[in-house]
């Protein structure tokens, strides 16, 4: 590789193409983003430590401290990744990483601490998803709220399969969509998550006038029950 194509990109080019900065909670985003340049620039032999020049091309090179060229320019290359690497990370983790002299170094302590963190991250995720319930909440609050969580869970290398999705989703609705979960619980063949989605949104409309005729009929049924006990305490008194 040219030496000039990894120094062709300035340091404050890497906020535009990176914007979003390493924390605890973003890494596998932060990481997506950041091996797009590494691959851009084929920068991987540098990150995982391989193909590296030996320092000395011999015995006589060493005894009279001849630096390899070619170990030169990999080294000013390497420090050039470093800096890439440093100014995508935020000011609060930034600690935990610090002291590594190499773009290997930095990129492995950067690995073994948010690999973990991210793994803890999927599961926070996943609990949520599946204890999240819609409550008075409209269907397509209920259905973008799951999304959500859906794409981080994608994001975080966790994604969840398209059946278990479904019943997700089955299992989040509230008790006016009883009869709508059933039948498609029953459903032969199951229906995808896209399809329930869309299910969800036509049908919405349909539950709502439901909710709204149920609620008129106990209203007059009360009504007439507090007038048939007017009138019987009237007849009686």
């Amino acid at each position: 590789m040219e030496p000039t194509r990894i120094a062709s990109l300035p340091l404050n080019t890497i906020s535009n193409i990176i914007p979003l900065k390493l924390k605890d909670d973003k890494f596998l985003v932060w990481k997506t983003l950041i091996t797009t340049l590494f691959r851009k620039f084929q920068v991987q032999n540098y990150l995982d430590g391989s193909s590296c020049p030996v320092k000395f091309i011999s015995r006589v090179f060493e005894n009279r401290n001849i630096v390899n060229p070619l170990f030169t320019e990999r080294e000013q290359e390497d420090s050039i990744i470093l800096l890439w690497i440093q100014s995508a990370i935020s000011d609060s983790v930034i600690g935990y990483v610090a002291g590594a002299s190499t773009s290997h170094e930095l990129w492995s302590n950067i690995e073994r601490r948010f690999s973990k963190v991210s793994t803890t991250h999927a599961i926070q995720l996943r609990t949520r998803l599946q204890t999240i319930k819609q409550g008075t909440n409209s269907v397509s609050t209920l259905l973008a709220d799951l999304k959500k969580i859906e794409d981080e869970l994608v994001a975080a290398s966790s994604p969840i399969f398209d059946t278990e999705m479904v019943v997700i989703i089955l299992s989040a609705l509230s008790n006016d969509y009883a009869s709508f979960s059933t039948s498609i619980r029953i459903r032969n063949p199951p229906v995808s998550s896209t399809e329930l989605h869309n299910l969800l949104i036509s049908g919405e409309l349909v539950v709502n006038q439901q909710i709204a005729t149920k609620k008129i009929e106990n209203e007059a049924k009360a009504f007439a029950a507090m007038i048939f006990s007017s009138s019987y305490s009237s007849n009686y008194s």
